[in-house]
């Protein structure tokens, strides 16, 4: 998997538009951000540091494929709160 395949997967996975990226970083262009996104293994730099910056996906994982996504820890986060939650719902009930 390409650094651009993982930010494709990215995007569609958080629905991201490309108004969206185009709106957050006004250094990328339409035409660009469309060919780059189409027809290159390396996303363009300004495209990646919007993802990072706006919407929390960890640079490192997109260059590399190494590293916790954003969406891995979100996913992680919401597994832990889910069980604390239950770890206190069996505590009150055992009481």
């Amino acid at each position: 998997m390409t650094a651009n395949d993982r930010v494709r997967a990215i995007i569609q996975k958080l629905g991201i538009k490309q108004r969206d990226i185009l709106e957050k970083e006004p250094r990328l262009k339409q035409n660009t951000l469309s060919l780059n996104l189409k027809n290159s293994d390396w996303p363009n730099g300004y495209l990646a540091a919007a993802l990072s910056k706006y919407w929390g996906v960890n640079l490192n994982w997109i260059y590399t494929g190494e590293g916790v996504s954003m969406l891995q820890q979100v996913e992680k986060e919401a597994q832990i709160s889910y069980l604390k939650q239950q770890l206190k719902e069996l505590s009150s009930t055992s009481d």
